[in-house]
């Protein structure tokens, strides 16, 4: 199947999704869980042979509609500025 998610703080759109940052070192400081995705699934998958999922077309915009990167990063999706 396939699905869309929209993160957006309506209340303070100048708010974070989190505090989380990644240092220049790779460091990441703070709790950077935000989201937990589960799936019902239909049939049967071993985990011998599993199925994967893709998350693809990936974007992000700051409080200003500006366009941010958006990279994953040690299985993180990290937004940063161009």
């Amino acid at each position: 199947g396939f699905g869309s998610v929209l993160v957006m703080n309506f209340s303070d759109l100048f708010a974070p999704v989190t505090d989380v940052y990644v240092g220049s070192d790779g460091t990441v400081t703070g709790e950077a869980n935000f989201m937990e995705i589960r799936f019902e699934l239909v049939r049967y998958i071993s985990s011998d042979d599993p199925e994967w999922i893709k998350v693809s077309a990936m974007s992000a915009n700051d409080a200003s509609s500006e366009s941010m990167n958006v990279d994953v990063i040690d299985g993180m999706l990290v937004t940063s500025l161009p």
